[in-house]
């Protein structure tokens, strides 16, 4: 696909329909197993790069689009007076939806990490840039404590890496984000929401459960419908390696958006899911509510 600079669309691809992970495979080589047709949106999703390629070129290009990005942000006086120091990070407001989508643009996506294709990702912002996606929340993950902490400096600021292990199916040219494919950790979705919108959200999810005078196992997509704001988070990882994997010294570079609900027609992509390979490659029954951070 991208020695054909094609988007997912011009191509017969089968994907998985969770917001949190997808896959990709070409049309030829999905053989005869059950086809279910999906239809994918962005609008009050999650989505993240949780499988990046492993070549050293491209993880030092993705590490410099977030060194770029953070020299935008300086530029624009954003790291100073609307920066905010929080435990999981530093949380810059009002970034401007052209410095998104240049680092957007700049990110080398993988192949199999479909719902990042920065193709299909800009064009749904760019229908929303002078409204609902014209200011972002913006999270730089950091750690606030550990041994043996990886750090990097980017302008106004120090991050220190978050950790990860690489996924048991990383491979010489794929390295998936944990063995769920999952980057961020629980909660990170109500960055940038008042205390009222997380109180109202968790009511609202243990009315809904019937959950009384005790506490719950609060899923991300309940803050998620609280946001005014979409969420650009930005990570910087230590990656402990699988058996016998190459060590990393530098950090690797991932993203990811939480998008509020839009008030605006979305045009969706259709796709094609084929079940055995989604058996073989992923869990098909994920619940969201067991799906956390493996780290802070």
């Amino acid at each position: 696909m991208e020695a054909a600079n094609a988007t997912p669309e011009e191509f017969g691809l089968k994907v998985r329909s969770s917001p949190d992970t997808l896959i990709v495979t070409a049309r030829n080589k999905m053989g005869s197993a059950e086809k279910v047709v999906v239809r994918v949106g962005l609008a009050n999703s999650f989505i993240e790069t949780a499988i990046l390629k492993r070549d050293t070129k491209t993880l030092d290009e993705n590490r410099e689009a977030v060194v770029r990005l953070g020299k935008r942000l300086y530029e624009a006086g954003l790291s100073g007076s609307e920066l905010t120091m929080l435990s999981g990070g530093y949380l810059i407001r009002k970034g401007s939806v052209q410095i998104i989508m240049d680092f957007i643009s700049e990110f080398k996506n993988h192949i199999g990490s479909i719902l990042t294709d920065p193709g299909p990702v800009k064009r749904y912002i760019e229908d929303r840039k002078d409204g609902e996606l014209a200011e972002w929340d913006i999270l730089f993950t950091s750690k606030n404590r550990g041994k043996d902490i990886l750090t990097w400096n980017l302008p106004g600021f120090e991050i220190r890496c978050t950790e990860r292990t690489a996924g048991r199916k990383s491979d010489a040219s794929t390295l998936r984000i944990t063995n769920k494919q999952r980057v961020a950790s629980r909660g990170i979705e109500k960055t940038g929401l008042t205390d009222e919108m997380i109180s109202n959200a968790e009511s609202e999810y243990k009315t809904e459960k019937g959950i009384i005078g005790e506490a719950a196992n609060y899923p991300d997509w309940i803050y998620r419908k609280k946001r005014k704001y979409p969420l650009l988070i930005i990570h910087l990882l230590k990656i402990h390696p699988e058996d016998r994997g190459p060590e990393y010294n530098k950090p690797v570079a991932a993203w990811g958006i939480s998008f509020p609900k839009t008030s605006m027609e979305e045009k969706r992509v259709e796709y094609v899911v084929n079940t055995t390979w989604m058996r073989e490659n992923y869990r098909l029954d994920i619940d969201e509510e067991e799906m956390g951070g493996e780290d802070e």
